[in-house]
C-alpha cells in the first residue's frame, strides 16, 4: 500500500516557487513521488479586489444561492400547515438569512488549472483542493444574492421554488446568469448525494 502525504501551503501565491515547495516538502519528510501538495489558487485582480463577482463565477453563486434558499423554505415550511403558503414577513426573513448569514462558507477553489466556486451545493465542495474564502468572497456571495433578491423579490424568489420545486429551482432562478441547464446540472453535486440530503432534512 502506498502512502501519499499532504502538504497544504497557505503562503501568498507569489511566494510559492518551485523552490520553496521543494524546500517545504524536506522539511515534512516527504516523498515528491507519493505526496499532494495543495495551494491556495492564484488570483488575477479582478478576483483579487473586486467586491463583485467574477463573470465566469455568477452561475456558480446563483446555483449555490438557490441550495441556501432551497434548505430555509424547508426548514420554514415545517411549521406553515400542508398547502399553505410562507407568509411574506416569512419570505423575507428567509432572504435575509440567506443573503447575510449563509454566504460565509464559499471561496475559490482550483482544481486541474481551473478554477472553481466551491462551498455547499456545488459540486466543487467535493474536490480536494485549498479553498481562498472568506473576506471578499463572503462579500460577493452576499451582493449577488441580493442582485437576485432585487431583480425577483422576495416573493418572486419564492414563487419560483413554489412552482418547480427543489429539483428545478436553481434552473428557474439562475436561467439569466447560467448557459444553460447542463452547466447548471455540471455545477451542482451528484444526485445520489442530493437524495441523501433531502432525507436528512
Amino acid at each position: 500500500m502506498v502512502l501519499t502525504s499532504l502538504l497544504v501551503l497557505s503562503m501568498a501565491e507569489e511566494e510559492l516557487d518551485e523552490g520553496i515547495l521543494q524546500q517545504k516538502m524536506a522539511e515534512n519528510g516527504m516523498d515528491p513521488q507519493t505526496s499532494q501538495v495543495f495551494k491556495p489558487p492564484k488570483m488575477t485582480d479582478e478576483e483579487r479586489g473586486s467586491r463583485h463577482m467574477p463573470k465566469y463565477l455568477r452561475c456558480a453563486g446563483c446555483v449555490a444561492i438557490a441550495h441556501q434558499f432551497e434548505l430555509e423554505y424547508k426548514s420554514a415550511l415545517k411549521s406553515v400547515k400542508a398547502k399553505k403558503r410562507l407568509s411574506l414577513v416569512d419570505q423575507i426573513d428567509v432572504a435575509e438569512t440567506v443573503c447575510k448569514k449563509k454566504m460565509n462558507e464559499y471561496g475559490l477553489k482550483e482544481h486541474e488549472g481551473k478554477k472553481l466556486l466551491s462551498g455547499p451545493g456545488l459540486a466543487a465542495a467535493d474536490i480536494p483542493g485549498m479553498m481562498e474564502g472568506g473576506g471578499k468572497w463572503e462579500a460577493r456571495m452576499t451582493t449577488l444574492c441580493l442582485e437576485i433578491i432585487e431583480e425577483f423579490e422576495e416573493e418572486g424568489v419564492y414563487d419560483i421554488y413554489s412552482e418547480v420545486g427543489d429539483g428545478s429551482f436553481a434552473s428557474g432562478l439562475c436561467s439569466s446568469l447560467c448557459e444553460s441547464e447542463d452547466e447548471i446540472a455540471s455545477l451542482k453535486p451528484p444526485k445520489s448525494e442530493s437524495k441523501s440530503e433531502k432525507t436528512e432534512l
